[in-house]
């Protein structure tokens, strides 16, 4: 498949939407490409823009529907785009976001954030439901977050142990 050569900087992450029929890039330029699958392999691929982010996209993650994907950056923002409209959907301001994950029923947003807390957030309004804080003997960084199985296990990459939270208000480590 051809690609339309376009002016991006470093590309710092890519993400299939969730239907895997497009590939979604974003980096130093501030801006979320989508690279939708052409009906031949002679079809030439040309990428849609969606522009609104006031900082270098470090994260670019699908989102709960083929249409949407879901963005944060060095702004502190994490947005949800609307692919067909090109538009931001919903912003939340997260301070200090350097990973986050959308649980499977997509109520939630986890965020892990520069200080070492993992925000809960509710994914519709952005109100915090709740902030996890655990022993990181002073690692302040969370490389990744994931969801096991369910929205009710949430896995931190820099612990050892899950965070079982089928309870949001009362989080216990398994």
């Amino acid at each position: 498949y051809p690609l339309r050569r376009q002016r991006q900087m470093c590309i710092r992450d890519r993400a299939w939407t969730k239907d895997g029929k497009a590939l979604c890039s974003a980096g130093d330029d501030k801006i979320v490409r989508v690279w939708t699958l052409p009906a031949t392999a002679e079809t030439e691929w040309v990428a849609k823009e969606l522009k609104g982010a006031a900082g270098t996209i470090t994260i670019l993650k699908a989102g709960a529907g083929p249409d949407h994907v879901i963005s944060a950056g060095e702004d502190n923002a994490v947005r949800l785009w609307s692919i067909a409209s090109a538009k931001v959907e919903r912003e939340f301001k997260i301070p200090g976001v350097l990973s986050f994950h959308l649980s499977p029923d997509a109520k939630l947003l986890a965020a892990g954030c520069a200080d070492g807390v993992i925000r809960l957030l509710d994914a519709q309004s952005g109100k915090p439901v709740i902030e996890l804080r655990g022993d990181v003997a002073g690692l302040k960084r969370i490389a990744d977050l994931d969801w096991r199985i369910s929205a009710e296990v949430l896995e931190s990459a820099f612990q050892l142990s899950l965070i079982h939270i089928s309870e949001p208000t009362r989080p216990r480590l398994i």
